[in-house]
């Protein structure tokens, strides 16, 4: 009686253990030899590690009841200011407000959330508010139920970045897919290209980084008006008015004054340029110029890439698949070579002409080659080579015809008469 697998001793060693360990191994092996543009670099996946970070602690944030908010306005500058991160948690069951608090709110007839600093909280839970920006306090009263919650912190220029992880788990998300449908040749060329646009739609969408906002303007004499701006952009930026004044190297939150001459469609024109200092030039230089002087780095590692994992000549597979006296054959074919040798055949081989397939295979590899036939010019179709290769066959001569046909007939007439005298 045979005694079942399970029963046996060590049967889960001997069939589940080391044919697990054999294909470990073998995975290990593999991906050892595999080309190293096969997997995806460690750049990508740290890139790909902080954006599931990013996504996973603010969905978890939310989750728990706290909210994320990115401040559009600047009314809470400089220390709060355009694209800043607000992190709000919502107030404690029996908790009250106290002054100088930062909350958000949506105030008593809007639909917009607002972040201002709490100025004062009355007895029946209604408190007053106050941008840091502002002159005065706000015109209204909020109550506890309009409240959204607590500002735990706020980060600078975050907000940008919280808005851009859609498109950067999406951009994420597609390289992680269609990577493996692609060459494995071509595959750092699109990893390269889809970072690109992982940085750029965001960018040209959102457009964080040269920005401003004019917060309030005074006219005066000559038809001239004076402008207060606000830098809301990520980068230190020049403003020039037209026919007026320029500022230089204003920071991001910083507020500046400029007076300007009205044009003709009764506002003053203010151009926003990019400021840096000289270090600050040679940072951006590096940046830029960074792409080109990574892949001059690696060049020689590419070259030594491609020579390694360029696989075998056509040549070589040809010489793997068929036999030498059909590639013989087909070369002198297809390349019309007079006076070919005639090189004996085995048994087993066919005696028909080499396949359709090796034909374009010897057509591909003797297109590469720069031979041609001494005996053969250059602008003789194949077709005619072909038939001045084939061996001439001699002309039939009527009068030839006639002479044998007589012989014929003389040989016949002797072959009867000896039949009759018999």
């Amino acid at each position: 009686m045979s005694v079942p697998a399970a029963a046996s001793p060590g049967a889960a060693d001997l069939n589940f253990g080391p044919t697990r360990r054999i294909r470990r191994d073998a995975r290990r092996a593999e991906k050892k030899n595999e080309h190293p543009h096969a997997r995806v670099p460690w750049e990508l996946r740290v890139l790909f590690t902080l954006i599931a970070l990013a996504v996973l602690a603010q969905v978890g944030w939310i989750i728990s009841g706290g909210s994320l908010y990115r401040i559009n306005s600047p009314s809470m500058c400089p220390q709060v200011c355009v694209g800043a991160l607000v992190i709000d948690r919502p107030l404690a069951a029996g908790a009250t407000l106290h002054k100088g608090e930062t909350v958000t709110f949506i105030p008593p007839g809007f639909s917009v959330p607002y972040t201002h600093r709490v100025v004062k909280v009355f007895a029946n839970g209604t408190f007053q508010t106050k941008a840091d920006a502002a002159n005065i306090v706000d015109p209204w009263l909020v109550s506890p139920s309009e409240l959204k919650g607590v500002t735990v912190a706020t980060v600078w220029g975050l907000g940008w970045l919280s808005s851009a992880l859609p498109f950067l788990a999406a951009g994420m998300s597609v390289i992680l897919l269609l990577r493996r449908s692609f060459d494995v040749r071509i595959r750092r060329a699109f990893d390269r290209l889809m970072v690109v646009i992982m940085v750029v739609v965001p960018v040209w969408l959102l457009k964080p980084l040269i920005r401003a906002m004019v917060v309030q303007t005074t006219s005066l004499k000559n038809n001239v008006e004076r402008l207060t701006i606000v830098n809301t952009g990520l980068l230190p930026s020049q403003f020039r008015a037209s026919e007026g004044q320029f500022k230089d190297f204003v920071a991001s939150g910083q507020r500046i004054t400029l007076t300007g001459r009205i044009g003709s469609d009764g506002q003053v024109a203010v151009k926003q340029f990019v400021s840096f200092h000289w270090l600050g030039w040679t940072i951006v230089a590096l940046v830029i110029a960074s792409p080109l002087l990574i892949f001059l780095i690696q060049l020689p590692k590419q070259r030594r890439l491609a020579v390694q994992y360029l696989g075998p000549s056509l040549a070589e597979r040809l010489a793997k698949e068929y036999p030498e006296e059909v590639l013989a054959a087909a070369f002198a074919r297809v390349r019309g070579v007079a006076g070919a040798p005639e090189v004996p055949r085995a048994k087993s081989m066919p005696t028909s002409s080499p396949p359709r397939a090796l034909n374009d295979d010897v057509n591909v590899l003797a297109g590469e080659s720069s031979f041609q036939p001494a005996n053969v010019p250059e602008h003789v179709p194949s077709r005619e080579v072909e038939k001045a290769n084939e061996p001439t066959k001699p002309k039939k001569n009527k009068k030839n015809k006639k002479k044998k046909n007589k012989k014929k007939k003389k040989k016949d007439a002797t072959k009867n008469t000896v039949e009759v005298h018999e």
